[in-house]
Parts: C-alpha cells; structure tokens; sequence
C-alpha cells in the first residue's frame, strides 16, 4: 500500500494517505521529427541548445505573462526518452523506464474528501509556517482567474467540478465524480537536508522553480481531453492544478516536497470545458519525474552546488552529506 506520494512510495508522509488526472502534441521545434530533420541532425541541435542554454532566460519556449517558461532542455528529455538517447548534459533516460515501473514523480487519487484544501495545506514545522506555500497553475487555472494562493473554498469548489463563471463539469454515468489525482515531486533527501536542515533557503526555491517548470512542460505535453463521438478524438487541452509545498515526512524528518493537485477539468480549444483525459500524465509520470530531476539538478548548479546521479533515470543527490546522514534521516 502507498501511504504518500511525497515520499516516493514510502509509508512515511505526515499527510496519511493520498487517494486520484493528460498529451498532446507541442508545436513542432527545430530539429523535432515534425520539421524533417534526422535523428543526427536533432541531437546534434539539442547538444547546441544545452551548451548555450545557462538559465530560463535562453532556449526555452516563452510562457504567456505570469506563466514558466518551457525550457526546451525539458523537450530534449521527451525526445531522448522516446528514442532511448538523451542528448548531452541530461540525464540517461532508456526505454526501461517505460516498463520497470519507476515513478519519481508518483499518481495518486486524491485524498481528504471534501476537505481536500484543508488536507494538503497541514503545517509545514521547519518553514514554522502554519500552512505550505501554495499557488494556481496550468493555463486552465489562468483562463479561470485563479492564480497565487489557493483559498479553501476555491479549492474544493473546482475539484468538485464548479469551475469560476457558472460553469459546470458533470459527473460520470453512474452519477460519480472523479475529482483529479495528486503528482507529488519529491526532493532528494541530500535536498531536503541542505534546504531545511541547513536552512537554505534558495534550495527550497529552486525546487519550487523546478516543479513549476516541469508541470508547464507536462500540461503542453500530456494535456488532452476527448470530444466527437463517443470520445474518441483526443485534442489538446489547458489544465487546472494547484501545487502545495510540504517539508514534513509522517516520520516529521525534514522532506521537502510538493503535491501537484491536477483537478479533472480540461479547457478545449473550442472554449468548452470537459473533464481530463488523464492516461498519459499516469503513463508519462516517471519521465515527468526524470524531467523534474533534470531541471532540479540545472537548478542546483546555477546554486555553486555539485551533484552526482546514483539512479539510472537521473536521481541524484547533492555531494557532501554523507550517507549516513541521510540515511539517519530517511
């Protein structure tokens, strides 16, 4: 059983249990399959990119105002995980990823009922705030005019499908809803550690930057929603999520992590809102995790911090904590 998503699959979060969403195709980059290019001629663009790719500001796809920025380093990743090469200065990312079930970033249905706000915003002890930051994201969330902290009442009203405006999503056949599931980003202890032990709180911020970034990339990837007969045309779709900042473990050992609250509510271009599809963020969920640990790590250098993969799908920690530490705290 798998009591928290924050905790990577461990019994261990201070929330309890968390209970439960998806892809579409970006407009082509250069050097994407779409434009024409060869394989060669594709990773070779991407090697480019990331020797001159040195923070948000170069090579990432501009957000609208107030949104992240795709950074296309997170585009380069899809590509290399779908043809079993990663591109240089990322981490290796093979096909076995696909079928060895390891998720970094974890699914899970939503927990706390219709208390959910109250549920994921608990007290943060190391941060000695009484609730976790927390905020709107997805261009859904933009479209509706939520953005910053996410308010209770909001919150829950949207998860049970009453979106800002009047407008209504219905339930499924049998009269059920499926509110939306919980993707929680969990740090690397070595991070948790260095932000919440050794009080820096940079390292707290280039996690959240990471998560934001990443998050940004899934909804222009997998967001999707069905329309036509019977469902079966898949389109591309903006999303709604709300993010909510931990930094406890149900152990109360410092964890910083993050549940991304992906409400099901799709905005098609059509201006219609439909529930989400969710297959492809379940399916994608560990290269979305190997995604976010790319940009953690990138995040990390700009910081003077060095780090060193020990997963094959590009975990890692920061070099100096010894094991022992970290084991001590796990």
């Amino acid at each position: 059983m798998v009591s928290c998503p924050g905790c990577g699959g461990h019994a261990d979060c201070s929330r309890g249990e968390r209970s439960g969403a998806g892809g579409h195709p970006r407009r082509p980059l250069a050097g994407d399959p779409a434009d024409g290019r060869d394989d060669r001629g594709r990773r070779r663009l991407y090697a480019d990119r990331e020797r001159q790719c040195d923070g948000r500001d170069h090579g990432a796809d501009q957000g609208a105002a107030g949104r992240p920025a795709i950074p296309l380093r997170l585009h380069a990743l899809h590509d290399a995980y779908a043809g079993g090469e990663a591109p240089v200065q990322l981490p290796r990312v093979d096909a076995s990823l696909r079928t060895e079930g390891v998720m970094t970033v974890r699914p899970n249905p939503l927990a706390g009922g219709a208390n959910a706000a109250t549920y994921y915003a608990a007290d943060n002890y190391y941060t000695g705030e009484q609730e976790g930051p927390s905020a709107w994201g997805g261009e859904g969330a933009a479209e509706l005019g939520l953005s910053g902290h996410v308010e209770g009442g909001a919150f829950n009203a949207v998860l049970d499908g009453r979106l800002p405006g009047g407008v209504v999503i219905a339930g499924g056949g049998d009269g059920t809803r499926n509110p939306g599931f919980d993707l929680t980003f969990n740090a690397p202890k070595s991070v948790s550690l260095v932000a919440l032990i050794g009080g820096d709180a940079r390292v707290v911020a280039a996690h959240a930057r990471a998560v934001s970034a990443t998050m940004a990339w899934a909804e222009a990837r997998f967001g999707q929603a069905r329309s036509g007969k019977a469902g079966e045309t898949l389109q591309p779709a903006r999303m709604v999520y709300a993010l909510f900042q931990h930094d406890l473990s149900r152990k109360l050992d410092p964890h910083l992590h993050t549940h991304a609250v992906v409400v099901n509510a799709a905005l098609r271009a059509d201006g219609s809102w439909v529930a989400l599809n969710n297959r492809p963020l379940w399916e994608q969920s560990a290269l979305i995790g190997a995604a976010y640990h790319a940009e953690l790590r990138l995040e990390l250098s700009k910081l003077g911090y060095q780090t060193e993969i020990n997963g094959k799908h590009g975990q890692f920690d920061i070099l100096g904590i010894p094991r022992d530490v970290i084991e001590a705290f796990s």
